[in-house]
């Protein structure tokens, strides 16, 4: 019935009261804001975890964490450009804008994962050839730090004599 209604539809075709509760609009307000939070803890979350890792690991999260960060401040911005009563126009720009970046999320995620897989690849890659052209421990390491391109990187061997590393 509602599905085909032309002229006089009601505003909500699942709303069971004949009219909206004024407090319904306070706790719809508090439950965006309470999104807002969420955001909030998420972006300190993923900063942490950013800053906390390697270099080459922070290039693999970079395009997701900038994705990720964009994400949630459109979102911000569409809820407090909505509860602002900024122009149509401008709502459903943030809105869009929110919605494309959901998918730069899921591709800054699927892009970090291939260009790790490549760069794992191509460090294989290199350090066979260095590992065939030297014996020497400091050799070794200096080549993988390299085709790793992480400088700060430590390589511990154990030393059969005695166990130690």
């Amino acid at each position: 019935m509602w599905g085909t209604c032309t002229t006089d539809c009601p505003e909500n075709a699942v709303f069971v009261l004949d009219a909206q509760p004024g407090s319904l609009t306070r706790i719809i307000f508090i439950r965006e804001w309470l999104v807002e939070l969420l955001w909030l803890g998420l972006f300190y979350s993923m900063y942490r975890r950013w800053r906390s890792a390697s270099p080459l690991q922070q290039r693999a999260m970079g395009p997701a964490f900038v994705a990720g960060v964009v994400l949630g401040v459109s979102h911000y911005a569409h809820i407090t450009a909505r509860q602002l009563g900024v122009g149509v126009d401008t709502v459903i720009a943030l809105s869009s804008l929110w919605t494309f970046c959901i998918v730069a999320v899921c591709a800054g995620f699927l892009g970090g994962l291939v260009w790790r897989r490549m760069l794992l690849a191509q460090t294989l890659a290199g350090l066979g050839s260095a590992m065939r052209a030297s014996d020497n421990r400091a050799d070794v390491r200096d080549a993988l730090a390299t085709a790793l391109r992480d400088s700060s990187m430590q390589l511990l061997f154990r030393e059969p004599d005695s166990g130690a590393w």
